[in-house]
């Protein structure tokens, strides 16, 4: 496998487990009223996790991928301080955003070491 394609395949499999991972979390906040979180949390929730679907989905297309990574740097900032607030370590995000950065900054580089031409092998 070149090096294209693996960077494009941990591109695409970051995508789908946030993505997921999001869509979980969307899904809880809706059933909010039965749950614990109660209207005014399950609000933030599908705002926060809405906004982290669609910047996971934007992050695939390799042209939009530093205002993905803008976006869900924020997203991962708001998350981990509504996490500290629960009582709990927010590594989890600091593994998410580290992730997408090293995706972006891989990118560019193989990017201005190809002369902006990737190999599709």
């Amino acid at each position: 496998m070149s090096d294209t394609w693996t960077l494009r395949t941990l591109r695409w499999s970051y995508v789908a487990f946030i993505t997921y991972s999001s869509a979980e979390t969307f899904l809880e906040a809706w059933r909010a009223p039965h749950t614990n979180h109660g209207l005014h949390g399950a609000l933030g929730l599908l705002a926060l996790s809405g906004a982290e679907m669609l910047a996971a989905i934007a992050f695939l297309a390799e042209v939009l991928d530093a205002i993905a990574l803008t976006m869900l740097l924020l997203i991962f900032v708001i998350a981990s301080a509504l996490t500290i607030g629960e009582g709990e370590v927010p590594l989890r995000f600091l593994y998410f955003a580290a992730t997408a950065a090293y995706i972006t900054i891989a990118h560019r580089r193989m990017v201005s070491r190809t002369n902006g031409t990737l190999s599709a092998t």
